[in-house]
């Protein structure tokens, strides 16, 4: 599957090393690469447990970052989500309907206390008095 993907920039790029530079300088240039790349392998034959290690490590510590991305991505919608705004948004409307009706609720509560006055004072009046003296 890889070398069917890398197979025609391949062949492009080498076509055009080889018009830009001469055929034989690019056949060159790729051979020793090629080569180079193959004492490489040869020479960290002997590390590929240690490189399957690091591997696994780094994918385990990509895992663990990936996660707390996710974490702190949906704490941050939380936060500073719509959701969050919107709630407080009408938090905050309703206090202030609250707060406008102020005046009317203590305008009510003076109306409410004119129409007992009287009777608040006659219970005080009332108060005053025991029954048992009354006989």
């Amino acid at each position: 599957m890889i070398v069917t993907l890398l197979s025609l920039p391949a062949s492009v790029l080498g076509n055009e090393a080889a018009l830009r530079y001469g055929r034989h300088r690019a056949i060159t240039a790729v051979m020793v690469a090629s080569a180079a790349v193959g004492v490489a392998i040869g020479l960290n034959g002997d590390r590929s447990q240690e490189l399957n290690e690091l591997l696994n490590e780094l994918g385990r510590k990509k895992v663990a970052a990936t996660t707390e991305w996710h974490r702190v991505q949906g704490e941050w919608q939380t936060r500073a989500g719509s959701q969050a705004f919107d709630a407080k948004r009408s938090e905050l409307e309703r206090l202030k309907q609250e707060l406008d009706q102020l005046p009317n609720v203590r305008l009510r509560k003076l109306e409410e206390l004119k129409a007992r006055q009287h009777q608040l004072q006659m219970e005080e009046f009332l108060d005053r008095f025991e029954i048992s003296n009354s006989v």
